[in-house]
């Protein structure tokens, strides 16, 4: 708080680290009334599935920043897509990629060919 007085208030503040958002601080409207802050909501922390059909970049797990990366994996085919979830806790979804039955799939070894 740098400034209380109406005539030249002044109050920055941030998100906490627990929370994502941009924070904003609006003045009081009457003489010793409460000055209000918002704008920051508590981070929403999805899990990581279990899949091999998807190959997963994770950057950021976090709902409202959300940015993971994902192709299907070797033998399945489609668009894949990550979806963030909606609940601390709970996992993202992938979808998007089925089986191939059409691709041939080269050997993982190679190794003399």
């Amino acid at each position: 708080e740098k400034s209380l007085d109406r005539d030249t208030f002044k109050v920055e503040v941030q998100c906490a680290d627990t929370h994502t958002g941009e924070a904003k601080v609006s003045e009081c409207t009457k003489n010793l009334g409460t000055y209000s802050v918002s704008g920051c909501a508590k981070k929403i922390q999805c899990a990581s599935p279990k899949s091999d059909h998807y190959l997963v970049t994770e950057q950021n797990t976090v709902a409202q920043t959300f940015d993971v990366a994902v192709a299907c994996a070797r033998g399945y085919e489609g668009k894949a897509v990550a979806t963030a979830c909606s609940k601390t806790g709970q996992e993202y979804k992938l979808s998007g990629c089925k089986y191939s039955t059409t691709t041939c799939v080269a050997p993982k070894s190679q190794l003399g060919y």
